[in-house]
């Protein structure tokens, strides 16, 4: 199952935690935050450390934005980027999800 956190603002996650989900769900990990008032996505498939670094930056420089984050396992398609959580829907909204969802249009 993957693992969703909902991290909260100025609440930094021990890096120790953050390992133990990445090497638990191993198929890639995001994160989706507000930078300067936009909705950004961070996106990382091989390198923990890289994954940290960013993460580190961001609430360190965005302290009031709280961060969506999450570790894949893969139960369906290609592990990817492309498949990579988290999803930006539009301006206001982004997603992560637990399972397939197979009726999802595709535009």
């Amino acid at each position: 199952m993957c693992i969703a956190i909902l991290n909260p603002n100025n609440v930094t996650l021990k890096k120790k935690v953050l390992k133990t989900c990445w090497e638990n769900n191993t198929d890639g990990a995001g994160m989706l935050y507000l930078a300067d008032g936009k909705l950004t996505t961070h996106k990382e498939m091989t390198n923990f450390d890289s994954f940290y670094d960013h993460y580190s930056s961001v609430r360190t420089k965005y302290k009031s934005s709280q961060i969506v984050i999450h570790f894949r396992i893969s139960t369906h398609g290609k592990v990817n980027l492309t498949n990579c959580h988290p999803f930006i829907v539009n301006d206001k909204w982004g997603f992560v999800h637990n399972g397939i969802i197979s009726a999802a249009p595709k535009n």
